[in-house]
């Protein structure tokens, strides 16, 4: 188990890494529990004032919560540098920020919520451009009032965090007492989700085969007794485009019947009424991993995170010369790291 000091230092290095330098800027972020705390305390310790919001939740009262962060960023010094804020965001808060990231108790940033930024703040996605979410973010409100909504190339070079999806598939595996090496597993995606938990596995040991959808003709074709299938589609958000696994078809495929979802669409209990072993034990949701990176520990989240405020913080310094979206997004139109989601809308001369 990792120690606070140990903690300090991966930020350190990271923020180091993405040369983040937040000196007199205003970052606007959730206050959280489990390693997610770390956000906000990343900000600080790369020299911004921090605002960050916890709400009450499923993972605990938001006061629970504040406190928790509380007792983190005394450890590391920054009491001064991180306010706190229980349930709700006032107008006065939301337009001190200069950067905005689009994690959980933030969210929605609404056409509401966005008329009250100022404008020449940036949000940060903290993801990359295609697992923003419509019901997260309003991209086109975000375009009318000229505000970049950045994301991050998670497979550049200087980051590479997409191989983490690679590793919770394995600890899945291994969580559900299988030895992955020597065998097999059914991966379902159509994404680079299944990309590069396939490539994971096979490194390993591991048989894999992967398809972009399981249906009776490609059983037939593929029936061969695999150890699991793994569903990791993150989807689209267009519901004909959903996939819905069949139990009856798993059954076929597999000896013991097993699915291991990473994202898209499983409904927990059906499958079990129906004989399907499900792990995680809860429903799987399009747009949405079943387990974050935080499910390997911190530093993954700290990579990401810091990745995340270290791009919005390019974008922001390329802002303040006034540049207009669609100037930005085209001075970054083939940055290794960094991408503009909302692209402004360019209107053809009659």
């Amino acid at each position: 188990m990792r120690t606070l000091q140990s903690v300090k230092s991966i930020v350190e290095q990271t923020i180091s890494l993405f040369d983040l330098n937040l000196k007199d800027k205003t970052v606007l972020t959730e206050a959280a529990n489990g390693h997610f705390y770390i956000t906000p305390i990343i900000a600080a310790l790369a020299g911004a004032n921090v605002i960050a919001i916890a709400k009450d939740s499923a993972y605990g009262k938001s006061q629970e919560v504040c406190e928790y962060v509380k007792e983190k960023a005394a450890y590391f010094g920054l009491e001064d540098k991180i306010t706190l804020i229980e349930n709700e965001l006032n107008t006065e808060q939301i337009k001190k920020a200069d950067i905005i990231t689009n994690l959980g108790f933030v969210r929605p940033i609404d056409e509401k919520f966005i008329g009250q930024i100022k404008s020449n703040a940036v949000i940060a996605g903290m993801c990359e451009d295609w697992e923003i979410r419509s019901k997260d973010i309003d991209l086109s409100a975000c375009t009318t009032q000229g505000i970049p909504v950045v994301a991050v190339h998670e497979q550049s070079p200087k980051l590479d965090i997409f191989k983490y999806v690679g590793l919770i598939a394995v600890k899945m595996i291994f969580e559900l007492g299988l030895e992955l090496y020597r065998n097999r597993f059914l991966i379902v995606s159509r994404d680079k989700f299944g990309v590069v938990i396939s490539d994971t596995l096979s490194q390993m040991g591991a048989g894999t085969s992967l398809v972009e959808k399981l249906d009776s003709q490609n059983a037939q074709l593929i029936e061969s007794q695999y150890d699991a299938v793994i569903m990791a589609d993150y989807s689209s958000e267009n519901k004909k485009d959903t996939i819905v696994l069949d139990s009856l078809l798993i059954k076929r495929v597999t000896h013991n019947p097993l699915l291991i979802h990473l994202a898209g669409e499983v409904n927990y209990n059906s499958m079990k009424e129906k004989g399907i072993q499900c792990f995680p034990k809860k429903d799987g949701h399009v747009q949405k991993m079943s387990e974050t990176f935080a499910y390997l520990g911190i530093r993954p989240v700290v990579e990401l995170h810091t990745a995340g405020l270290a791009v919005a913080k390019i974008v922001l310094d390329e802002k303040t010369v006034k540049q207009t979206l669609e100037d930005i997004e085209s001075n970054f139109h083939e940055h290794p790291l960094v991408s503009i989601c909302n692209k402004p809308v360019k209107l053809t001369k009659i």
